[in-house]
Parts: C-alpha cells; structure tokens; sequence
C-alpha cells in the first residue's frame, strides 16, 4: 500500500512539472537585520518586503549560480519527513555572506556537488516547520524544482516594489 502511494504521489509531482527528487541544503537566514542579508527587507528584483508577504508566502533565497536558471519557481522540499512547497524569491551570493567566505557555495556542497542551496527565510522555517533559531540550520534535503510562477501579482498584492 505504501509503495502504491509513493508511485502516486510521484506521478502527481511528474505530472506538476517537477524534476526530482535530489539532494540539497536547507539552512536559515534573516531578511530584516542586515546581518545576513545585505540588503534587508528586499528580494532579489523587489524592495519593501511586508510582514504580510513573509506571512504568506514561502519565500526562499537560492545560490545565485541557479538563480537564472530557477528564479520564480516552486520548489518542494522534504525536512524531516514534512513536504513544504516554497518560492525562489530571492538568491545568496557569497560576496553578500557576513564572515566573508563563500558561504553560498560552501553550503550548497555540503552535502551534494554541485549541490543545491535553499535558504530558508527565518519567518518561513517558524511557519513551515516550526524551527525557531535560523542560526542552527544546516540540514540535508530532497527537494523537487517544479513549475515556474509569475511573481508580479503576488508582488502587487503585498505592495512590493521593483
């Protein structure tokens, strides 16, 4: 039975427009302080991030080597057992990482090369999987890269800017 719906649910992900799954990285950054992002309260093509967006949508940053490639995509990732459909809203670049390594790259290898990088925005792992400290995440995911979204009516309905 279990199998049978593994098959199912892998069918229904093909049939979404999913390739996958693989292996990746999750850890956790915050938006807002400027400690981790040089550039707080932005996405990568917007400004002026709400507590309303962050609320509602999954938004994550991606390793800026795969940004052209699967910006403004969903993607599925798989966290202890628990599927969560995020957004590639934003990208980590390493010339952006506060101890002046190449944190991006060293993260999106850490457990796969070339590896594939999810950043999870602090407020999007508390509502997504309950984890309260972003510092502490540094966790092996599978992950499926599916269909593309047009960002502009989601940018529109919380006052984003570009």
């Amino acid at each position: 039975m279990k199998s049978t719906l593994v098959f199912f649910a892998l069918v229904a992900l093909a049939a979404a427009g999913c390739s996958g799954p693989k292996i990746g990285t999750m850890t956790g950054y915050d938006n807002a302080d400027g400690q981790d992002d040089m550039h707080p309260g932005s996405v990568n093509d917007y400004e002026h991030t709400t507590p309303a967006f962050w609320a509602n949508v999954n938004a994550v940053s991606i390793y800026n080597r795969d940004w052209n490639q699967w910006k403004y995509h969903n993607i599925i990732i798989n966290y202890k057992g628990k599927n969560v459909t995020v957004q590639s809203w934003d990208s980590c670049a390493n010339q952006d990482c506060p101890d002046h390594t190449p944190c991006c790259t060293n993260n999106a290898q850490k457990f796969a090369k070339p590896g594939f990088l999810v950043d999870v925005e602090k407020r999007v792992l508390k509502s997504a999987f309950g984890i309260n400290n972003y510092d502490d995440v540094m966790a092996k995911i599978s992950y499926y890269l599916c269909d593309k979204f047009d960002p502009k009516p989601i940018a529109k309905k919380y006052h984003l800017t570009n």
